[in-house]
């Protein structure tokens, strides 16, 4: 039976998975448990630092919620300390969600930061535009334009990012892939702008 949801709050949403998971649970399972289990750890410990909580996991996809962009991004710059950075993708969006009584939360944001996820390069984070109005000063400097792309509904716009663990963020008008501190661009079929940081 699905759960009514409750009451809509504004929330920062951070979506990661572990690179080619699917192919290491077949030649080793045991390997991709304890990959996932230290994965989990890591994200904990980055949350609780930045004052965030995991709402939801499937297999090796994490959903976490942070109360604030600046939240979420300085938990990934903790989870670069614990975990390698080229085993995941992330994607981040800053919009509104619906609450469940069971904690979860849904809605067209947290749909928006999974497919930020899963175009994400491994080793890379995909940010919206909307993560990028939300933070000032030193973080909003890192980000950096990155492209634009397909998103779920036509009618709206939103944009992506990619992280990486030095302090800079880009943006751009096509999609762009790091390769260590080189960009590749590919453009994309839709107006959804796109921020990385390098």
């Amino acid at each position: 039976m699905s759960e009514e949801p409750g009451a809509r709050k504004l929330a920062a949403i951070l979506a990661i998975d572990l690179v080619g998971y699917s192919a290491l649970s077949e030649e080793d399972e045991a390997q991709a448990v304890t990959a996932v289990s230290r994965l989990r750890d890591a994200l904990e410990g980055a949350a609780l630092v930045h004052g965030g909580r995991i709402f939801n996991t499937a297999g090796d996809g994490f959903m976490l919620e942070f109360c604030s962009a600046a939240g979420a991004l300085g938990a990934i710059d903790e989870l670069w300390n614990a975990f390698e950075r080229s085993s995941v993708r992330i994607g981040v969006h800053m919009g509104d969600v619906l609450a469940t009584p069971s904690g979860d939360l849904l809605g067209h944001s947290v749909n928006v930061a999974a497919r930020l996820q899963q175009i994400a390069q491994p080793g890379a984070v995909m940010v919206s535009m909307d993560v990028r109005r939300a933070v000032r000063g030193k973080l909003q400097q890192r980000l950096h334009a990155a492209g634009a792309i397909q998103k779920f509904m036509p009618s709206s716009t939103t944009s992506r990012a990619r992280v990486s663990p030095s302090p800079c963020w880009l943006s751009c008008r096509t999609t762009m892939i790091v390769t260590s501190r080189r960009w590749n661009s590919s453009p994309m079929a839709s107006p959804m702008k796109s921020f990385r940081c390098c």
